[in-house]
């Protein structure tokens, strides 16, 4: 029942009772636990496993933390917290050094309830008891979470004075990919007073839930009488009698609802617009998707509707049983699917249009006058979907891995800008003049949002990751000067060096020794390429005397022979940096770049460890590499704690007390990369 994370209360079912009889043959001394036993059991294993998570954690050196918020339908809070660490490569012997590092692991903290409001200082405090008990206070560097204003103040403000070894603030950036979209296309925003039309909203809702009353009202009158049922056949408006049904929702699940307000996912609904100021195009996207949202529950609603809708899909050859799915605000593509849909059976919407119109029940002729789709909406569908191509081949990148990094973020980066930047080629040979309106909202959200990765504290290690990237650095080589997500060499190296330098990077002992006072045949290698790189370009040279003259330090008589240290660490660290963008050029040629997009995120984690793990002997650098490829970009992780590490369907969760979920968490074993 543990292990495969299933509710305690199925040894009470008469199935699982059936089964154990079967299988246990009669016998007398097999005996099945009761619901309260599994509990009881399921509690001491949540307290044996805390000391192993405490061991697990305490051998490793630098630990990456997300952490994200669940908002549970009508119950309370929970934050789910997750470690992401490097198991040492000899576990017997964790202390030990090796040159190569361990496999990751990723470790569940906690799952505990937020009681109260969800302030800065409440969340500190829920986070601090967590993390105390672990020891690891001096090895959390980075720190993940949503763009939530309550979450980042406690990133920024508060957890520094408690996490001394803290180093940066990564925003999610799922989240962030997921303000852009529905932001920029106004999903889920409305502003009525602008509207020519204001009251088409009010008309559609009204009127939809005016249909799910005499729904409600006819089931109970037929309820409380037995009589012959009416004639159904008339067509005057006060004939309800096969025009209505319940609203049934696909989903299945009260944890997850497409209403705004209930707040539900509430941690996703940050920073979604739903009202303010909006362009023309922008309100032409809301009042299409409002007139698309309130057909199909229209189809959900009336009994007359949906037998013409299926019947119009038997007669076009698509399938009848199928049902238009709904979008939800907390995740930007079931939106972008709900276009799909829409756009794939435009012929049958059209014709059922067609039919309620000349049907003779008033009520459904208005509502199809206010909520029937348009030529014109349809096109705008077609542009929307054009121009979120690339954001779904970014979602999948960033999610196809199961754990995104800030190495893969910044190679999605790139080739996002790239791909906006020709589609706006394309579009303007074409003369789309739809898509041309939404490209320019998309961007300038894009550059927003993901600002963090050009400015700020945080950059310097998203830049170094895409320069330290072989796949990243040989694409910005490839794309135009005007692509701001570009990381050329000289910024990358600037970089790399402040990265070493905040992180206290030393040289490996292990390597050090081993190499001896005689140069190695690589490091001499090294060597003559810095030496020629330097000769043959100025910017190399200017490069060399900004670092040296950056690191040198005060020219004061009792720090000379620190002057000097410093300064022969900073040459050999180019040089290692100039035999890095030397094996890089010679391991990816520019007709090997279109593999790479073909390899896809799995593929380019797999080539980005492959090519480091030949190069260890670069000492500093390569500890830098191994670093930041463990630095999570996604919150996702800690949401999936509840999600993907339990097999408990969303309803048999919710059934669940937040202790009882918390212990069956913990009790998964922590899965490897």
């Amino acid at each position: 029942v543990i292990e495969d994370g299933l509710p305690p209360s199925i040894v009470e079912k008469s199935g699982f009772k059936a089964l154990f009889a079967h299988l246990s043959r009669g016998r007398k001394e097999a005996r099945l636990p009761s619901c309260r036993t599994i509990r009881r059991r399921l509690d001491d294993l949540s307290v044996a496993w805390a000391p192993k998570v405490k061991t697990r954690l305490s051998s490793s050196h630098t630990i990456c933390v997300t952490c994200d918020v669940w908002t549970r339908f009508g119950k309370d809070s929970l934050l789910g917290i997750i470690a992401h660490h490097r198991l040492p490569t000899d576990p017997e012997n964790p202390e030990c050094s090796s040159i190569h590092p361990g496999p990751i692991s990723t470790t569940t903290v906690a799952l505990d309830p937020v009681r109260g409001s969800h302030t800065a200082e409440n969340l500190r405090e829920v986070f601090l008891r967590a993390i105390e008990p672990l020891n690891i206070m001096d090895k959390v560097q980075f720190l993940t979470t949503d763009s939530g204003p309550d979450v980042k103040k406690m990133a920024l403000k508060l957890l520094p004075e408690d996490l001394p070894s803290l180093k940066a603030w990564f925003p999610c950036c799922g989240h962030n990919l997921h303000l852009v979209i529905v932001n920029a296309l106004a999903f889920h925003k409305s502003n009525k007073k602008q509207a020519a039309n204001e009251s088409e909203g009010r008309k559609m809702d009204d009127m939809l839930d005016d249909l799910q009353d005499a729904e409600s009202n006819r089931e109970a009158h037929e309820s409380s009488c037995v009589g012959p049922e009416s004639d159904s056949g008339s067509d005057s408006d006060s004939d309800w009698d096969g025009l209505l049904r319940d609203h049934e929702d696909d989903s299945g699940d009260e944890e997850w609802s497409a209403d705004v307000e209930n707040r539900n996912d509430a941690r996703w609904l940050v920073g979604v617009d739903t009202s303010g100021h909006m362009g023309s195009t922008q309100s032409k996207i809301s009042w299409a998707l409002a007139r698309g949202r309130a057909l199909v529950k229209l189809t959900r609603c009336s009994n007359f509707v949906r037998d013409e809708t299926k019947a119009i899909r038997e007669e076009l050859g698509f399938p009848a049983d199928h049902m238009l799915p709904l979008d939800v605000p907390t995740r930007w593509n079931s939106t972008a699917h709900f276009l799909k849909e829409l756009i794939k059976y435009r012929c049958v919407i059209e014709t059922l249009q067609s039919r309620i119109a000349h049907c003779g029940n008033k009520k459904l002729k208005k509502m199809i006058r206010l909520c029937g789709l348009r030529s014109d909406d349809f096109e705008l569908f077609g542009a929307i979907c054009r121009c979120l191509a690339p954001f779904e081949e970014a979602t999948r990148w960033l999610s196809g891995s199961h754990y995104s990094t800030i190495i893969s973020l910044s190679m999605v980066l790139v080739l996002l800008s790239s791909w906006l930047g020709k589609l706006r080629q394309s579009m303007n040979r074409y003369d789309d003049s739809i898509s041309l309106k939404l490209l320019p909202l998309l961007i300038q959200k894009f550059d927003k949002y993901f600002s963090y990765a050009k400015e700020g504290r945080s950059s310097k290690f998203i830049i170094a990751a895409g320069y330290l990237n072989p796949d990243t650095r040989n694409l910005s080589s490839t794309v135009t000067s005007s692509n701001p997500w570009a990381v050329d060499d000289k910024q990358g190296r600037t970089c790399v060096l402040q990265c070493i330098e905040e992180l206290g990077i030393d040289r490996e002992t292990k390597i050090a020794a081993s190499s001896g006072n005689e140069a190695t045949p690589r490091a001499q290698d090294a060597t003559g390429i810095a030496k020629q790189n330097a000769s043959s370009s100025s910017s190399d040279e200017d490069f060399t005397a900004h670092v040296l003259q950056a690191m040198s330090g005060s020219d004061s008589p009792e720090v000379c022979e620190d002057h000097e240290d410093r300064e022969a660490r900073s040459e050999r660290l180019l040089r290692h940096l100039l035999t890095y963008e030397d094996r890089a050029r010679h391991k990816q040629r520019r007709d090997e770049l279109s593999k790479v997009a073909a390899a896809g995120p799995v593929g380019t984690s797999e080539r980005f460890r492959a090519f480091w793990d030949a190069c260890y002997d670069l000492e500093e650098v390569f500890e830098l590499a191994c670093l930041l490829s463990l630095i999570p970009s996604s919150s996702v992780s800690s949401e999936s704690s509840f999600s993907v590490c339990t097999a408990l369907t969303r309803s048999n969760r919710a059934k669940m007390s937040s202790k009882r979920l918390r212990g069956l968490l913990l009790c998964k074993e922590p899965k490897e990369v």
